[in-house]
């Protein structure tokens, strides 16, 4: 399982960033090849949604993002990534039935097919990353993202592997992790604050959302985005 903490921001001075020549400027900076990725997000009547959880397909790899706190700006989150810890998860929170009627594809692993997933958002989007260093032993991620539909957003993120087994060689419980990468987080923003400029942004699914309303309202074709 791996924590994830994120921060979203506007990215006004992706110039910036892309040159590292914001004032200080980032430690141990690397450019990453740009890829693009399709995401297709699933749920079963919203149940997911609602308490946190996000199922999602990138490419050819099922994710699963559980929600620890913060909201779609400043966000905490344990990932996991293989069907059949997913399916575990799952059936925590929509209890498979003998009644529940299959709406998966059958391209979803067999796991996960008992859920009835249905597809809710469809999207793909050109990443652009960076990693810069905190610390000797710490680095993080810097993404801009940018959708076919015309959305740019960026992510500072910092994940770090987590099991129960960790906590107890270390005595770290999962919120002490969480709020210690929290801090070294916005530490890290702070410090760079001119990459990072204050203003207010958009996750790409609150965006698709209001893309995809907009264009239904206009009378145009938001079924594939």
């Amino acid at each position: 399982m791996m924590l994830e903490v994120e921060r979203k921001f506007l990215p006004s001075a992706a110039h910036l960033i892309a040159r590292n020549a914001a004032s200080p400027a980032f430690r141990n900076f690397k450019t990453l090849p740009t890829y693009t990725f399709t995401d297709i997000y699933y749920d079963q009547a919203d149940k997911l949604r609602s308490t946190g959880i996000w199922v999602r397909k990138r490419d050819q790899k099922w994710e699963a993002k559980i929600k620890l706190g913060g909201d779609y700006i400043h966000s905490q989150f344990c990932e996991i990534d293989t069907p059949g810890k997913i399916a575990a998860m799952l059936n925590q929170h929509i209890p498979m039935t003998s009644n529940m009627i299959d709406l998966t594809d059958l391209s979803t692993p067999t796991e996960l097919q008992p859920f009835g997933f249905t597809n809710f958002a469809s999207f793909t989007t050109t990443r652009q990353t960076w990693t810069a260093s905190v610390d000797d032993k710490t680095d993080v991620s810097i993404v801009i993202d940018t959708t076919d539909f015309g959305h740019q957003v960026g992510e500072v993120e910092l994940q770090v592997p987590y099991t129960e087994e960790d906590g107890l060689i270390t005595g770290t419980t999962q919120s002490e992790a969480i709020q210690s990468m929290q801090a070294t987080l916005d530490a890290f923003m702070a410090d760079h604050r001119m990459a990072f400029p204050q203003a207010e942004c958009k996750g790409k699914l609150s965006a698709y959302f209001n893309w995809k309303r907009n264009a239904e309202e206009n009378g145009g074709d938001a079924t594939d985005a």
